[in-house]
């Protein structure tokens, strides 16, 4: 081997160090919501429909906007990994929701970035402390999502406009493979962390750390056990969390972690008896303390899609059956809990969004 061999040989090694040597995390503590005061209701349900003027839509996301609006956001094209897919999004006002408009493209992602990008997709927003909304998105160059990078762009202004989109730098080596779907869980000290996972050649879960001004702080990896990925995190104290993953191996089942210091180490993979196609899921917490999961519950594909609760994170009961239609797909939901109402959006049948709203009420009742 050449000297400039070994050179070149031993920056490849230095920068594989890199990955894999993680700094010791400081102190993290989750942030949690004040609990409202449970009250009494009549049952309340209703479904609309987000289309954009595109055959084809996927992976939903929705946020609640301090002045009490939500806006949702999705990907949407000819079909999914297409040229002309864009990140879209829409907003829930006055009880409808407004006409959709395109947040992000593969073109102007590209301008903003000074890179080629063919595609993009899975929007994910947070409202971080600042009052800042910033908009997490993930793009392919070259070959399929497993070889995604994530971009952000970021709003002062409830998502009216939005600043240039950035790549976010999680590895010094090529910089592949961080994809984002699950939404984040905000910390004591202003920041937030964020869960992504890696699918080029392994699969594993991992998070983002990010400090009160938006800066990433480290990458913590999760788990390097089996074909694990899109992890749903859920905190019940400050340093006490749990994390449900998708699992795309055989075993059909939902796969789950703890974390007892704040999200800084995570236990090893556990496996639960619930089936799960390989598919994506939600979990949030609602404000009696019970935990709420939208999730297809069979092994055989994302023909149903149901909504279980549990008290531990581990034990789930199915009580609601949104979506049951033999050979069409209702899949890549994401929840939001907010005081007594609640909103689902997924994708149905890939050519448009649905959005669910209901209460506490209509969730406890007779299933219809």
């Amino acid at each position: 081997m050449t000297f400039k061999g070994t050179l070149l040989f031993g920056l490849a090694a230095a920068c594989l160090l890199a990955i894999n040597a993680q700094k010791a995390p400081s102190e993290m503590r989750f942030a949690l919501a004040k609990q409202p005061k449970i009250s009494a209701s009549t049952p309340q349900m209703e479904v609309q429909r987000l289309r954009a003027p595109v055959p084809a839509a996927h992976s939903a996301s929705i946020i609640a906007l301090r002045n009490g609006e939500r806006i949702a956001f999705w990907f949407g094209g000819s079909r999914e990994g297409a040229t002309d897919v864009s990140v879209w999004a829409s907003r829930y006002q006055n009880g409808k929701w407004i006409k959709p408009w395109i947040v992000a493209t593969p073109a102007q992602s590209s301008k903003d970035q000074w890179r080629y990008i063919k595609k993009v997709g899975n929007p994910v927003p947070v409202l971080d402390s600042q009052g800042r909304l910033q908009l997490f998105y993930v793009s392919v160059s070259m070959g399929g999502w497993a070889t995604s990078t994530l971009n952000r762009m970021t709003s002062t202004d409830n998502g009216q406009s939005w600043g240039p989109a950035s790549k976010i730098i999680t590895s010094p080596f090529f910089n592949l493979s961080t994809l984002v779907r699950t939404h984040a869980v905000q910390l004591e000290d202003g920041g937030f962390l964020l869960p992504v996972y890696h699918e080029l050649a392994r699969k594993f879960g991992e998070l983002l750390q990010f400090n009160r001004e938006g800066q990433l702080v480290r990458k913590i990896r999760m788990n390097a056990e089996g074909e694990n990925l899109q992890p749903a995190v859920i905190a019940h104290s400050p340093t006490d969390a749990f994390a449900l993953l998708r699992n795309s191996g055989p075993s059909r089942q939902l796969m789950l972690q703890q974390s007892h210091d704040g999200g800084a180490h995570w236990s090893p993979i556990q496996q639960l008896n619930i089936k799960n196609p390989d598919s994506a899921i939600a979990v949030e917490r609602m404000p009696d303390g019970r935990l709420i999961m939208a999730h297809n519950p069979r092994s055989d594909g994302r023909s149903e899609l149901a909504l279980s609760v549990s008290q531990d994170g581990k034990n789930w009961k199915k009580i609601k059956v949104i979506e049951n239609t033999p050979g069409m797909e209702f899949s890549y939901p994401t929840l939001l809990v907010n005081d007594e109402i609640m909103d689902l959006v997924y994708t149905w049948e890939r050519s448009e969004i649905h959005h669910v709203r209901f209460n506490r009420a209509w969730l406890d009742g007779a299933q219809p």
